[in-house]
């Protein structure tokens, strides 16, 4: 559906003429230089430019410290890491956003909670879109993993997506795939999702190669920016909170022109006088039209007004040769700063300023931000979603894929530098182990933000050859909710459930839920079975004989306790993958413990490490087993 929103005028033609005299805007001190740091190592075979994303943000400021979401390079997965100030190293909180190496993820900070979306490029399931939120833990200084998160919310993987919560609080996840801008919102918890659909809009049939970015404004408007080189225009779309999900207006034009749409786009909102205001940086394309002309605008900053129009103001030039650029704004100085990759090849990072009330940028390159004599090729600036202030000054991140080099930049805001000495040959290459040790959380789900239906979005899946309703939410009968798995298939062949966490050799993982199974069939009921490449590795079942089953190697043992149909009970579980040993605990659920055993092999050997808790429901017509609440944790060494 389309809305009705009011319309912008005639775009400026060349944006380059949208900016103030230079009389409108007041003098202001020499810009300083920034201090830069070489942070630690990334492996450039595994993950090429980590903070290219130019519609993403991988850092934010909160609790009075910089965080950023980065590659572990001991693993190759994306932990959040938290800035000591007067160090200026960035200390791996232990905290894992992704196990994917491949996976982009985007981080929205909310003052109460931290939100990530994150996915793979390519159009397999492997690479679907997963939202996380984290809660803040003050004792510890670190990022939690709510229950029930993350949640998938695509089947498929896609271009750069960015999330965005509105006024009401709904999760807006923007990205562009098969020739389309696509749009995917939360419903009545941040855990619920709909379907994704395409932006019902005019010009969102676009270039594989285009982005989308959306952001909450208004009051009562979030926002949705994309580029479009096929018909050379940049565009937004508005929805107004509260209206049905797929209410849209049709697109305003932020800019057009021949060859003035570009695949960057950074696009931010700001507070000025009660309201948000939508503000991005944009590049054109006009650096790659023959003949090349020097003076033709190449980054642009462009701010929308409460009129729904757009102006534009010049940043650089096609002379300046930069690219990649991204804004952040200071509130309460009222300054604007845009950073950008100077050359376009890479070299350094350098920024620009100008005040809100006269927005008119120097010419030039502008001032380095960040630079180094060792890495040669920054590039891919990356910075914070929210506002600046004098207390988190303006920081910046980059990466230079020659040398497999974080490094960032930090400029004072009124807050003061840093006492740490960027020069010091010291500065390690790698990240310190978490300090302190702690509790990883893969999984952890009680089901009870999602209604009774299809269990879509909850991160369990079943095989290719299982009907996908023999998986679902329902009511377990005591208030709560369930993840039910019932044999739909013909003849009541057994159906598998599984959940994915990451793959991490030689670490401990305990595993604590709880289950019912309705009924006994002819065979067993795997109620936990963990598995990894090559098959199962350790299982405790309910057996067809009316007990508990497992296996010491290959051998099947049973115990003499019973197992009543019906009923619920706890398994806890280790599994220590270093000696491939399992050990659990069965309690019934008045918390008697009913089977205990320690130190079994594992089933199969040759199974190097656990990437998946599953449950099968045994042979028969409408076996069924519903599992109520359960928790993965990797557990720190020691």
């Amino acid at each position: 559906m389309v809305a009705s929103l009011p319309s912008p005028g005639d775009p400026d033609p060349d944006p380059a003429t949208a900016r103030p005299p230079a009389s409108q805007a007041p003098v202001l001190p020499p810009p300083a230089a920034g201090v830069t740091y070489r942070d630690f190592i990334f492996e450039t075979s595994v993950i090429e430019a980590p903070t290219a994303t130019k519609t993403q943000s991988k850092l934010w400021f909160a609790h009075g410290a910089w965080w950023a979401g980065l590659f572990q390079p001991f693993t190759n997965q994306v932990n959040i890491f938290r800035l000591d100030w007067d160090t200026q190293l960035w200390i791996d909180t232990g905290t894992l956003v992704d196990e994917r190496s491949f996976a982009d993820p985007d981080f929205l900070w909310t003052g109460d909670h931290l939100y990530v979306v994150t996915a793979g490029p390519r159009d397999t399931a492997r690479h679907a879109a997963r939202v996380l939120r984290f809660s803040y833990d003050e004792e510890d200084r670190r990022f939690e993993l709510d229950s029930n998160f993350p949640v998938t919310i695509t089947d498929t993987g896609m271009s750069a997506s960015v999330v965005a919560r509105d006024g009401t609080g709904k999760l807006w996840v923007t990205y562009v795939a098969d020739g389309r801008v696509w749009i995917v919102a939360s419903r009545e918890h941040d855990a619920t999702w709909g379907a994704p659909f395409p932006l019902p809009v005019d010009g969102t049939a676009v270039d594989p190669e285009d982005v989308a970015s959306v952001t909450a404004f208004g009051p009562g408007l979030v926002g949705v920016m994309w580029s479009n080189q096929l018909e050379h225009r940049v565009l937004f779309s508005v929805h107004r909170d509260g209206d049905p999900d797929d209410t849209w207006s049709q697109p305003e034009v932020v800019i057009e022109g021949q060859d003035h749409a570009d695949d960057h786009i950074n696009l931010k909102s700001f507070r000025d006088d009660g309201r948000d205001v939508a503000i991005a940086a944009i590049k054109t394309s006009l650096d790659t039209r023959e003949p090349v002309n020097p003076q033709s605008p190449l980054i642009l900053l462009a701010v929308r007004d409460a009129g729904a129009g757009w102006t534009t103001h010049l940043v650089s030039r096609v002379e300046d040769r930069q690219t990649r650029a991204i804004v952040m704004v200071d509130e309460d100085a009222r300054m604007v700063y845009v950073a950008a990759t100077t050359p376009s090849r890479g070299g350094e990072i350098h920024y620009k300023r100008a005040p809100l009330d006269a927005i008119s940028f120097d010419t030039g390159q502008g001032e380095p931000l960040i630079a180094s004599e060792l890495d040669v090729r920054v590039s891919n600036a990356s910075s914070a979603k929210h506002a600046l202030t004098a207390e988190s000054g303006l920081l910046v991140a980059g990466s230079d894929n020659g040398t497999g080099r974080y490094l960032h930049g930090i400029l004072d805001l009124g807050g003061g530098l840093p006492p740490a000495d960027p020069a010091d040959p010291s500065r390690p290459e790698r990240p310190d182990a978490p300090d302190p040790p702690s509790a990883i959380t893969f999984v952890r789900n009680n089901f009870e933000p999602w209604d009774p239906g299809p269990a879509r979005g909850t991160g369990w899946h079943v095989r290719d050859e299982d009907p996908p309703d023999a998986l679902a939410i329902a009511n377990d009968g005591a208030g709560g909710r369930a993840l039910r798995i019932r044999s739909a298939r013909q003849g009541g062949a057994p159906v598998r459930a599984c959940h994915s966490f990451p793959d991490r050799e030689g670490t401990t993982l305990t595993v604590d839920l709880r289950v019912r199974v309705t009924g006994g069939g002819s065979s067993d009921h795997s109620i936990l079975s963990l598995r990894g490449s090559g098959g199962e590795a350790a299982v405790v079942r309910a057996t067809d004989r009316g007990g508990f089953g497992w296996f010491v190697g290959t051998t099947k043992v049973h115990a003499d306790a019973s197992f009543s149909p019906g009923q619920v009970y706890r398994v806890v579980a280790t599994l220590d993958q270093a000696t491939r040993t399992f050990s659990f605990r069965v309690f019934a659920a008045d918390g008697t413990r009913i089977v205990r055993q320690d130190g079994l092999p594992w089933r199969l050997p040759a199974v190097t490490s656990v990437r998946e808790i599953c449950l099968e429901t045994a042979t028969g017509i409408a076996q069924r087993i519903e599992l109520l609440e359960v928790e993965v944790l990797e557990q720190p060494p020691g």
